[in-house]
């Protein structure tokens, strides 16, 4: 006969049913956060999160390095130092 003490099955059971608790837990948590993580991509989506900050700042990027003035391209043509209409020129214009 095997004799063992009396709480030493109860105590095999308990580690068993820890482990289940941990897997179901992790399962948990995994499909909380991978809803979380949705319900973030089609919030940004819908409001152009992430188009918004990296277009919006490149626009005036892009009109200082075209014209060398903060801007937009358009808006800044007219500024630029060799536009026409601000060059000085020694001859008559006829």
């Amino acid at each position: 006969m095997d004799y063992r003490p009396v709480g030493s099955n109860q105590t095999r059971f308990s580690k068993r049913k820890s482990k289940g608790q941990f897997v179901i837990e992790a399962v948990l948590l995994l499909v909380i956060s991978t809803m979380l993580l949705l319900a973030l991509k089609n919030w940004a989506a819908e409001k152009q999160f992430f188009a918004n900050i990296f277009t919006k700042p490149w626009m005036k990027i892009a009109g200082m390095i075209e014209n060398g003035v903060w801007g937009t391209p358009a808006s800044t043509r007219s500024k630029h130092p060799h536009n026409p209409d601000s060059v000085a020129t020694l001859q008559e214009l006829p």
